[in-house]
C-alpha cells in the first residue's frame, strides 16, 4: 500500500517537510501510515483534527507517544507482517518434486 502512494498510483502523501522531512503521513482508503519524529502536543492535534477517521498504523516509536495520548480511548489491534518479495528455494522447491507421488502431475502454468 505504501508503495502506492509513494509511487504516486493512489493514495495521498503529506511532510512537514519536503527537502529534509522529519515526519511523514501515507493515507491509503481508510489506513494511515505515519512515521518520524513530531512532538506530543502536535501529534494529537493533528489525529484529533484531521485523523479519526483512518485506522492509524504507527511507527514502533510513535505507537507508545499515542497509547499514552489517548490512554483508554484507542482501540488496539495486532498486526501481522506479510514477508515482501520473497524468494523461491529452488533446491526446496525440487525435493517437492522428487517427493511428490507418482500420480501427481507437474507442470508450468501458462499465463492467460
Amino acid at each position: 500500500m505504501g508503495n502506492s502512494v509513494l509511487d504516486g498510483m493512489m493514495g495521498e502523501a503529506y511532510t512537514d517537510n519536503i527537502f529534509n522531512p522529519n515526519f511523514a503521513i501515507l493515507i491509503f482508503r481508510k489506513y494511515c501510515f505515519m512515521s518520524g519524529n513530531i512532538g506530543k502536543e502536535d501529534l494529537h492535534k493533528f489525529i484529533d483534527n484531521k485523523l479519526k477517521q483512518y485506522i492509524i498504523i504507527p511507527s514502533d516509536s510513535l505507537k507508545n507517544i499515542i497509547e499514552e495520548i489517548f490512554k483508554d480511548n484507542i482501540n488496539k489491534l495486532e498486526r501481522y507482517s506479510i514477508k515482501k518479495n520473497p524468494l523461491f528455494d529452488k533446491q526446496k522447491l525440487q525435493e517437492y518434486i522428487e517427493k511428490a507421488q507418482k500420480e501427481y502431475h507437474i507442470e508450468l502454468i501458462d499465463k492467460i
